[in-house]
């Protein structure tokens, strides 16, 4: 059902005509319960692109598990919600020609260069391809064939457009690229999961043999490589299916119109078909999705009951229904290769993709800005296309397209631990004395996820500017719109030595160096980037409209580093951390003018000062300065399992965020801490991250599923919480801060009754305005005084929470007296 809801979702976002009452309406009355080093100096032609999504790490902070490490928590659903959400709002729909031209660097004067036209003309005289050709449309032409029957015959297509081309132009065999079957074979070093890889795989061919065995071309095709391979040795990925209706048609997606002004997606889009699907029971059908490919556990009564209703379901709208629900399975697949490609290879800001269906091919290419699709291409009635893409690999394959440019990610050894995947590489920065080296260490944290910021954590040395001083490198994929976190920084040291406040730099991060790498204009986000918002109105579909590609920098700062609450051992020192961090995050509101915008259980941290232990509010990518009202990115910001009630509106709905959203999302992360996590007594050491570790996930939890739920069923949870007359879950390791709890919750109530009250008498008082006296009136028109929306009605404020955490502690109150809210 949950899959259900996911598809629906996006059914009703791309057909705002559809009936309202079509929507889910989900309920909640009680939700709670009793290698040798490589210097790195390519770095700065490493192309950069997109929006900032959610952060993993934050989502699986919450659910309960054997330990707190986020990835024991890790399944498909985790991730599924963004996927689908980046499928639905930054897909971009092109015909197969200008995918070629934009994407894949195909140049525009192709026909006049004599080298490019030698290669096609080679390739079109090659009898063996064209016979390796007519053997995979005659697979393709087998009744009720399998897709397995098509990995290898493709394969041995695009092999022999390499070998012809390789002998064309004097290419070692060793430096061409390959296809090979990956089907029956884990690719090694995977994060999260191991057993889901793609059907074919692109790779140099040197990995394809050790020195003791050269193996024939045709056996890895068939096998794969003998050696180990991991994903930060791969190129690129392609899924086979067997028929044609899983070819994305583009529904939904943003179009740009073609060199002949039309709309490239498929015209039978389904848009009436799915309508009656919707009306008869969407959520039924899309069930589906609960298991087959994905294979995620399901109740077996619910399926049986699922299985009934289909059946009886109009035959038209049952199977346009099911079609669909395969399509988009099938991109949500296509997406979860590229989020590997992406997370698992290293430091990588793209993938591209192939999809075959049966005799269609479809190029795909995901970056953190958008995903590019192409109108699939019919290989059987237009080969001299098809030649295109198979052109010499010098343009298939340009550097600044490589999916693993430079030595940073292609790395030479498979490594199981994930986590050692960027030890011994060293970093070259540079700032105004000169360069300097960075050596990285193990990985502390990275996020998951296609569009955003993917942010990357690691440990690290510098022996020549910081010597004996533990350090964090940061690496994210920032919009060029955002103020960076130096910069915040380096605000907020200027504002705390000007007021005499000093004690604020013990709570926020100290970044040492930061360093921007902006992707290049003749590089693929770069030309993506200028192609797609140069373009006018005129030039896109109707709908949805435009689409504006968010420019990235590659962002790399080394921090001093910092401590997770996990490593704190009392729950007095957890408390501590907490007052900490919301007055410092006050301070920063009222003076530097600074909004955090993602509080969340990562965010903050500690440190010791003094021999103090001090909280610390950390990672202001997502901030922005109050006084700049222009937009900071396309996405909104949060992180979902925290952000406050009012934020869970959707992507598409501006929400101004208030100073009270963030300490309500102080309230979540407080309650989450103590709700689905109990604090031991003695540590445990993480296997995967080697850390200490004082919390542990508590498996009797009615949080643990907040992680996971859709943005719908997630805010009702809250709204549930909220008004529920039962007191909040604690664990009892947690108990000395039930009270705390139970206290803050009921002014977060006291204040969401206010708000509803000042609604019912607005509504009331416009349509007393519009129907005068034939208006009966509801709601009470006696008030009690003005309503204060920044404080709900001066229930929901800093001085009130701040007492909650604090009640019976022995904390010093650093900034007792804060501005008033304007």
């Amino acid at each position: 059902m949950y899959q259900a809801i996911l598809i629906f979702d996006f059914l009703t976002r791309q057909w705002p005509l559809m009936p309202s009452d079509a929507s889910p309406t989900p309920a909640s009355d009680d939700p709670v319960g009793s290698q040798a080093p490589t210097e790195l100096t390519n770095l700065p032609d490493t192309p950069v692109n997109a929006r900032t999504a959610p952060r993993l790490a934050e989502l699986l902070s919450t659910p309960a598990a054997k330990g707190t490490s986020q990835q024991d928590a890790y399944t498909r659903d985790h991730i599924s919600p963004y996927i689908l959400e980046d499928f639905n709002t930054s897909r971009v729909y092109l015909s197969f020609e200008m995918f070629l031209h934009k994407v894949m660097n195909l140049p525009d004067d192709w026909q006049s260069d004599a080298h490019f036209m030698r290669c096609l003309d080679a390739l079109e005289a090659d009898t063996e391809l064209r016979g390796k050709m007519d053997a995979y449309f005659v697979q393709c032409d087998v009744k009720n064939h399998k897709e397995q029957t098509l990995y290898v015959p493709a394969s041995a297509v695009f092999n022999r457009a390499t070998d012809v081309l390789a002998k064309l132009d004097g290419i070692p065999q060793d430096d061409t690229v390959y296809v090979y079957r990956q089907d029956k074979r884990r690719i090694h070093g995977s994060l999260d999961r191991a057993d889901i890889c793609p059907d074919l795989c692109t790779t140099i061919y040197r990995l394809w043999r050790t020195s003791k065995n050269n193996n024939h071309l045709d056996e890895v095709e068939e096998r794969g490589p003998p050696n180990p391979v991991g994903y930060g040795q791969l190129i690129e990925w392609t899924d086979c299916k067997a028929v044609r209706r899983l070819i994305d048609g583009g529904v939904g997606a943003y179009a740009v119109l073609d060199k002949d002004r039309q709309d490239p997606r498929d015209k039978m889009n389904m848009q009436h078909a799915l309508r009656e699907a919707i009306r008869s029971d969407a959520l039924t059908v899309a069930s589906r999705l609960s298991d087959g490919a994905r294979k995620r556990p399901s109740n077996s009564q619910a399926e049986s009951s699922a299985k009934k209703k289909l059946k009886s379901q109009p035959s038209n709208a049952a199977s346009s229904a099911h079609e669909f629900a395969e399509r988009l399975e099938t991109s949500y697949q296509c997406a979860d290769y590229a989020l590997q490609f992406m997370n698992d290879g290293g430091l990588r800001n793209h993938s591209f993709g192939n999809l075959i269906c049966d005799d269609r091919l479809q190029l795909m290419y995901y970056d953190h800005s958008c995903i590019a699709v192409a109108k699939p291409l019919n290989m059987r009635a237009d080969r001299r296309m098809l030649m295109l893409y198979l052109r010499p690999p010098s343009y298939r394959y340009p550097p600044e397209v490589e999916a693993v440019p430079g030595e940073l990610q292609r790395l030479r050894k498979v490594n199981e631990d994930w986590y050692n995947i960027l030890s011994g590489q060293v970093l070259l920065l540079q700032d105004q004395t000169g360069p300097f080296e960075v050596t990285l260490g193990r990985v502390i944290d990275r996020q998951t996820g296609i569009i955003g910021r993917c942010t990357f954590i690691v440990n690290a040395t510098c022996a020549s500017r910081w010597p004996g001083i533990e350090l964090i490198v940061k690496i994210t994929w920032s919009p060029t719109s955002r103020t960076s976190e130096a910069e915040f920084m380096q605000s907020v040291q200027e504002v705390a030595a000007h007021s005499g406040a000093d004690w604020v730099l013990d709570h926020v991060p100290n970044i040492l160096h930061s360093q921007d790498f902006p992707h290049l204009p003749d590089q693929v986000g770069g030309r993506l980037s200028a192609f797609l918002n140069s373009l006018h109105e005129d030039d896109w579909a109707s709908s949805p409209g435009e689409f504006k590609y968010e420019d990235r920098v590659m962002r790399v700062s080394v921090h001093e580093k910092l401590y997770k609450l996990s490593e704190l051992d009392t729950v007095s020192n957890h408390a501590q951390v907490f007052h900490d961090v919301v007055q410092v995050h006050r301070w920063l509101y009222d003076f530097p003018r600074i909004l955090h915008r993602d509080i969340s259980h990562s965010n903050i941290m500690w440190h010791r000062r003094r021999g103090r232990i001090c909280g610390v509010l950390n990672d202001f990518d997502l901030s922005s300065f109050r006084d700049n009202t222009a937009p900071s990115s396309k996405q909104r910001t949060g992180t979902r399992p925290y952000m406050a009630r009012e934020l869970h509106q959707g992507a598409k709905i501006s929400i101004r965020h208030l100073y009270r959203h963030d300490l309500e999302s102080f309230f979540y992360v407080l309650l989450l801490l103590t709700g689905a996590y109990k604090l031991l007594d003695e540590p445990e050491v993480d296997e995967i991250t080697k850390e200490k570790c004082y919390l542990l996930g508590d498996e009797k939890s009615p949080y643990k599923e907040w992680s996971s739920l859709h943005e719908s069923l997630l805010k009702s949870e809250k709204e549930g919480l909220v008004r529920s007359p039962l007191n909040p879950y604690t664990h009892p390791s947690f108990q000395k801060l039930s009270g705390q709890i139970v206290n803050a919750r009921l002014f977060l109530f006291y204040g969401s009754l206010a708000q509803q009250t000042n609604d019912a008498r607005r509504a009331q008082a416009q349509a007393q305005a519009q129907w005068g006296g034939s208006f009966a009136p509801m709601v009470p028109s006696a008030q009690t005084g003005e309503y204060d929306d920044e404080t709900l009605g001066g229930h929901w404020t800093y001085n009130n929470f701040l007492d909650c955490i604090g009640a019976g502690l022995p904390f010093e109150r650093m900034y007792p007296v804060p501005c008033a809210l304007n």
